[in-house]
């Protein structure tokens, strides 16, 4: 298995979901990952990358996210 070498990096001080929606509580960087590799368990909760080694580093969550908690992350 090749690994990619950038994938997303969710800033925890930043995340607060319910910012992003005060109704539900959902991330919406989560709803943008089209490779469902980001998750939230229970709304409110902060989202979790389930996978470096298969998030492409699409950057769809970056742009999803309106807080500017996630970012990209390059390995060599």
């Amino acid at each position: 298995m090749v690994h990619n070498n950038k994938w997303s990096i969710i800033d925890f001080e930043k995340c607060i979901p319910f910012i992003c929606d005060p109704i539900s509580g959902e991330c919406s960087a989560v709803r943008a990952c089209s490779k469902e590799l980001l998750i939230q368990e229970e709304p409110g909760e902060m989202p979790m990358l389930l996978s470096q080694a298969f998030c492409v580093g699409c950057g769809k969550c970056v742009a999803a996210c309106n807080l500017q908690a996630i970012y990209i992350e390059r390995g060599i």
